[in-house]
């Protein structure tokens, strides 16, 4: 029996999370290691900082790659629409964003 392509799928996305992690904790000790200079925390903010440029970068793929998302895999326009108009959705995304920080705080403790 062949696997099903949605459990094959889930798998492959998880495991390029768990690297993409894996690689940014790698990153940030070589990192911390090599600018002694660089204290804890501006590291944490500039690693913030490449993440929105990756996320920038990957954005417009995104918005072309056939999804479930008004037939995209991201409906930008639709997001901004959302964020404007559901104080729920920018508590959610507040919320998010603030358990992040505090999670990469931590993380350097």
């Amino acid at each position: 029996q062949a696997p099903d392509p949605g459990l094959t799928k889930g798998v492959l996305l998880v495991s390029l999370a768990a690297l993409s992690d894996g690689s940014t904790v790698v990153l940030e000790e070589a990192l911390f290691r090599d600018y002694q200079e660089l204290d804890a925390l501006n590291l944490t903010g500039l690693e913030g900082a490449v993440g929105i440029l990756i996320a920038l970068f990957m954005l417009p793929f995104a918005a072309v790659l056939p999804g479930p998302d008004a037939g995209r895999v991201e409906n930008f326009p639709d997001t901004m629409h959302m964020l404007g108009h559901s104080f729920a959705v920018c508590l959610m995304v507040g919320i998010f964003f603030a358990v992040c920080t505090i999670v990469n705080i931590a993380r350097l403790q």
